[in-house]
């Protein structure tokens, strides 16, 4: 970042208004990177959902919720991962084409991603190019 003003990506999540987030998740706590950081600003929010286990994060369980807690009312849509590891390419596909089929459930044409670094962002927008993807690292 060259401007000291300038807002890393990751907390722009809470200053635009998507009508959806999206949360891949693995039943590991603490929760880390981006999503540990959300985590945080909803105050536990997601890791309550894992501890009282209306959340398994079985591989494409999902869980869509709305949530209050942070200054903008937002979406979620948890996706369980699992113990699959998105960092090979078989993996990642599988995982959006079944990600991209329940975001079409939803009829959703616009949606923030929530990721760690195992995921990788070209790849993802090239799955999801009929829809107007951001992704947050």
């Amino acid at each position: 970042m060259n401007n000291k003003s300038e807002i890393p990506k990751r907390y722009k999540l809470l200053l635009l208004n998507y009508p959806l987030i999206i949360i891949p998740l693995v039943n590991k706590l603490p929760l880390q990177g981006v999503t540990g950081l959300v985590d945080w600003w909803m105050k536990g929010e997601l890791t309550q959902i894992i501890r009282d286990k209306k959340f398994k994060c079985d591989y494409g369980e999902l869980l869509l919720f709305f949530s209050d807690s942070l200054r903008v009312n937002k979406n979620f849509l948890l996706f369980g991962l699992g113990n699959h590891d998105l960092s090979e390419k078989q993996a990642l596909e599988k995982f959006a084409e079944d990600l991209k089929n329940g975001i079409k459930a939803l009829k959703v044409k616009n949606f923030a991603l929530l990721s760690d670094n195992t995921i990788n962002e070209m790849l993802l927008n090239k799955f999801f190019k009929e829809f107007a993807i951001d992704i947050y690292i």
